[in-house]
């Protein structure tokens, strides 16, 4: 399709806007009269409006791109230097620049506290030291051990995507578990709960979201991981 004029474009930058306005409300909203550490259901919430404003970036983004190429295609001089103009007041815009900014704030602020409301797993099980270097070391291996699970069923989960060709994760390599003279590796023993997350179709826009929330429930928890990749599975719909 040939355009004509960029008219589209600040139609679909306005539209966006308006959007991304709605998800920072939004934020604000949900972070009026809370203080961390967030609960469960704030955390949820906050994840999901996070994935928004990250997808609102991402088409701001995209829309800046196709009309600065617009631009580059118009073979009148004259014409190009008058929509060069255009270009460059509209991306200056404090109502566009601003918006930006706030979003990528915004995004910053929900990592950060979400990783300060999330505790880290401890192994209640092991027998304590009386000695307390050993004991040091036995948390030690304990942390490391609860990131190799993680990291493997992530591992499987990738090579499942990998030949349903929806999507492919970047894992990050195996950590080292210091020597030992015992391995002790704890798992959660009761089945893990149902699940109220909607199913994954192959929508690259829906899986930020998707796998937040699988992240929390299930993924960062200490299941075994035959059953989070079970549980993951059960959560896909589309061809495989």
């Amino acid at each position: 399709m040939v355009i004509k004029s960029s008219g589209a474009f600040r139609t679909a930058l306005g539209r966006v806007r308006g959007f991304a306005v709605k998800h920072i409300d939004r934020y604000k909203d949900l972070l009026d009269g809370t203080a961390l550490p967030w609960n469960d259901d704030l955390i949820i919430s906050m994840h999901s409006v996070m994935a928004l404003m990250e997808k609102d970036v991402l088409q701001f983004g995209k829309l800046w791109d196709k009309w600065e190429a617009y631009v580059d295609s118009i073979e009148d001089d004259a014409k190009q230097e008058d929509e060069q103009t255009l270009y460059d007041e509209w991306q200056s815009k404090e109502e566009y620049t601003d918006v930006v900014e706030n979003l990528e704030e915004y995004i910053s602020r929900i990592k950060m506290s979400t990783s300060l409301s999330i505790p880290i797993p401890v192994d209640r099980s092991s027998v304590a030291s009386t000695q307390q270097g050993e004991a040091n070391l036995d948390n030690d291996l304990q942390s490391t051990a609860h990131k190799n699970v993680v990291n493997d069923a992530v591992a499987q989960f990738d090579n499942e995507s990998q030949r349903s060709s929806m999507f492919t994760l970047n894992l990050q390599p195996r950590l080292p578990i210091a020597k030992s003279k015992k391995k002790v590796e704890t798992y959660i023993t009761t089945p893990i709960p149902t699940l109220n997350i909607t199913k994954f179709r192959g929508d690259r826009m829906e899986w930020d979201g998707f796998w937040q929330r699988f992240n929390y429930a299930v993924h960062s928890k200490a299941y075994p991981k035959i059953e989070k990749l079970y549980a993951l599975l059960n959560l896909l719909d589309g061809p495989r």
